[in-house]
C-alpha cells in the first residue's frame, strides 16, 4: 500500500523502513511488495529499523544483547552489519527484475556518535545516512502547494532552509 501511495506522487522516491529484527524472509517479502507495486526507474530508500539508538525501544536492547553475546564493539556494530546484510537481501530481490540500481542503502545516524566512521571501520559504505528531521513546518495550504510543486533537490533545499530558520543556526 505504501508503494502505491508513493507511486501516486510522480517525482517521489519511496522510503522502505524494514523492522530491525525482521528475518531475511520478511525483508524479502516487504521489498518484493515494493518492487512489484512501485514504478521502475524511481529510487527506493532502504533502511533497516528506525530509532535503533533509542533505548526506550526493545530492538535497541536486543541489538545490545547480541553485541555482548558476539563480542561486537556495541549495538551500533551489530546494527551496521545487519543493515548491510538486509540491504543485500533487498538488492537481490530487485536484481531479479534488473532494478538493483534503484536501491539506496541508508543507515540511521543516531545509532552511534559517529555512524559513518563506524561503518567505514567495518567496511560498510552506505549510500546515505538518514536523519530524523524533527521539523515542524507551517501547516498552511500555501506551504503544502509549494512543497508539492518542487522536485527532490528543491525539497531538500526547502528542508535545509526551514531547519536553519527554526533553529536559528
Amino acid at each position: 500500500m505504501t508503494a502505491q501511495q508513493t507511486a501516486a506522487a510522480p517525482l517521489a522516491w519511496h522510503w522502505l523502513c524494514v523492522p530491525g529484527r525482521a528475518s531475511d524472509e520478511t525483508i524479502y517479502e516487504a521489498v518484493r511488495q515494493v518492487r512489484d507495486n512501485f514504478p521502475a526507474g524511481r529510487k527506493v530508500i532502504f533502511e533497516l529499523g528506525n530509532e535503533l539508538w533509542n533505548w526506550g525501544f526493545f530492538s535497541t536492547v536486543v541489538y545490545s544483547l547480541i553485541a555482548a553475546a558476539t563480542r561486537a564493539a556495541d549495538h551500533a556494530e551489530v546494527y551496521i552489519r545487519r543493515s548491510r546484510a538486509a540491504f543485500e537481501v533487498a538488492r537481490a530481490c530487485f536484481a531479479e527484475v534488473g532494478r538493483q540500481d534503484e536501491l539506496i542503502h541508508v543507515v540511521c545516524w543516531q545509532t552511534g556518535s559517529d555512524i559513518l566512521a563506524a561503518c567505514r571501520r567495518l567496511g560498510v559504505e552506505p549510500d546515505a545516512v538518514a536523519v530524523a528531521p524533527y521539523l515542524n513546518p507551517p501547516k498552511t495550504a500555501a506551504y503544502g502547494s509549494a512543497f508539492n510543486a518542487v522536485d527532490d533537490d528543491q525539497a531538500c533545499d526547502l528542508y535545509t532552509f526551514l531547519t536553519y530558520y527554526e533553529t536559528g543556526a
